[in-house]
């Protein structure tokens, strides 16, 4: 592999030195892998440009690929995830106080916190998020999305990018985490002072600037954890010309959600630099049905276009022979000229069943149409929660990630570019302090059905006990709120605890004003 044209001779730059090694460990632990990368994205992601594909500018090739059950399955599961995880007509998510916030202070920091997770959610939806997070969920699929989140400016408070797999390079660190990425990229020359205004140039590439502005330069662009930091979190970033061993800007990110970049995997096992998904677990159906395909249309054209034979008579010419309408074929005298062959089935055709049995495999393995098709009588309701509860129990361990990886990576991310930014100051988000509550469709799937049994609760004491011993025993108070936590209610429609006392001592006053003027005579 010739890494880009990484120099091999050390230079006066010992960080560099190491980082280009790094970037050369990083290169050949993804070898390994491109073969698999690259047909996971020949068979489901067939329009993505990729390094290895048989065409020599890298362009799409369809033309070994015969079946779209794949690609569409993806496209779908990462639509579906998408939609669990950041929901368009919900909120994604809540700010909560923390463990170590003392109880009676724990309302109003909630009231604070919830104009933060606002400003938090408009800012993702009103930049790039969906349409780039969409695409690295694709990669997900394929076993690792990437994500970068940047700083923008007034009108684009952040700038959203998803880095296809094919074309970052990871590496772990000390504790098996992926700590380290590698983005190669050729940059033209007009660009570099765009991009990097106060990077170091040589004198030649001011030149080409000047000269040759449209030609490109292959530069890296790495994001490394600096682990001997402790206490808080720090990266170095670092743009370099591997080619040349020259550094081009570098600088630190330090504190909670510094992380440049966001790597989210289906599974990954420590150890391991890339994750694994769905479409590598469902790749021997999806080349088998591919194959399959391929044979069934060989085999519809061989019916429709024929098998044909000829005399070899001298006069029929097989080189030239066309059959299309109104074509005249010469023929000898008293010869047979051109005569098709009968093609006769085999009687029992099993091809249907073993295509129609690949896909259903296929589409269950890639999470895709859970309810079953829509063609089919519709289902009770009773179905339809019992399928929805085993879709969330089959995606337990990959939805977890994705919340953990994912969800809360970008609200510490975006997060910290707003404080960065002024538009509001907050602690490190740590679940000490302050902990991010998942209100995606799953997580509230799940708490309905906490609500519920604690509603049935209230309905038996109601129906055995009665009203009185009913109210004694439970306080609605206590339970109003923690109703109003588990159904994801506004914070700050809800009144708080000395609000409440405060309202309760006005109605009991003005209940004891019209008692006693009730008992003044007349």
């Amino acid at each position: 592999m010739d890494y880009g044209g990484i120099l091999s001779t050390p230079g006066t730059d010992p960080y560099l030195d190491s980082l280009v090694r790094r970037y050369k460990r990083a290169c050949d632990r993804k070898k390994l892998n491109d073969p698999i990368i690259d047909q996971c994205y020949e068979f489901a992601l067939p329009l993505r440009e990729r390094p290895y594909a048989s065409k020599e500018d890298g362009q799409p090739d369809l033309e070994r690929l015969f079946d779209s059950t794949a690609p569409t399955s993806l496209q779908d599961l990462a639509s579906q995830m998408l939609d669990d995880t950041w929901p368009t007509n919900a909120l994604p998510f809540e700010l909560k106080s923390g463990t170590e916030i003392p109880e009676n202070a724990q309302e109003q920091l909630d009231r604070l916190l919830s104009p933060v997770a606002k400003d938090i959610i408009q800012t993702v939806n009103n930049s790039g998020f969906r349409n780039e997070c969409h695409e690295a969920l694709m990669d997900w699929g394929i076993g690792t999305g990437c994500l970068i989140i940047d700083e923008g400016d007034a009108i684009d408070p952040i700038r959203v990018r998803a880095l296809p797999l094919a074309e970052v390079y990871f590496d772990t660190g000390p504790y098996d985490t992926i700590d380290a990425l590698f983005r190669p990229r050729k940059i033209r020359h007009c660009d570099f002072a765009i991009l990097w205004p106060d990077g170091n140039y040589t004198e030649d590439h001011r030149r080409m600037a000047r000269e040759k502005p449209l030609d490109t330069c292959e530069v890296v662009e790495s994001a490394c954890r600096d682990w001997t930091s402790k206490g808080t979190e720090k990266w170095h970033l670092c743009v370099f010309i591997p080619k040349e061993n020259h550094k081009i800007k570098s600088w630190e990110a330090t504190g909670d959600g510094s992380k440049p970049f966001i790597d989210f995997s289906f599974t990954r096992v420590p150890g391991e630099v890339l994750g694994r998904g769905p479409v590598m677990t469902a790749l021997p159906d999806i080349k088998t049905l591919n194959l399959t395909k391929q044979f069934v249309l060989e085999n519809a054209d061989l019916h429709i276009s024929g098998v044909w034979q000829a005399e070899d008579d001298g006069v029929l010419n097989l080189d030239t022979i066309r059959i299309e309408p109104r074509t005249i074929i010469p023929k000898a005298p008293g010869s047979k000229g051109l005569e098709r062959l009968d093609m006769k089935g085999s009687g029992f055709d099993v091809s249907q069943l073993i295509i129609e049995e690949l896909q259903q495999s296929i589409r269950k393995t890639m999470f895709s149409q859970d309810l079953g098709p829509t063609t089919k009588t519709p289902m009770s309701a009773t179905e339809v929660l019992e399928r929805t509860a085993d879709r969330a129990r089959r995606l337990a361990g990959p939805y977890n990630r994705l919340i953990n990886e994912l969800l809360f990576q970008v609200i510490r991310r975006v997060a910290y570019i707003r404080v960065k930014q002024g538009a509001f100051k907050l602690p490190a988000i740590d679940g000490r302090i302050i902990k991010i509550r998942p209100l995606a469709p799953i997580t509230r799937a799940q708490a309905q059905d906490e609500v519920l049994r604690h509603v049935r609760f209230m309905e038996i004491m109601l129906s055995t006990v009665g009203p009185q011993q009913t109210q004694v025993l439970v306080n609605a108070e206590k339970f109003g709120r923690w109703l109003a936590g588990k159904m994801g209610a506004e914070p700050t429609i809800i009144n708080t605890t000395i609000e409440t006392k405060q309202i309760n001592k006005a109605i009991a006053a003005m209940s004891a004003m019209a008692a006693a003027q009730g008992e003044m005579p007349a």
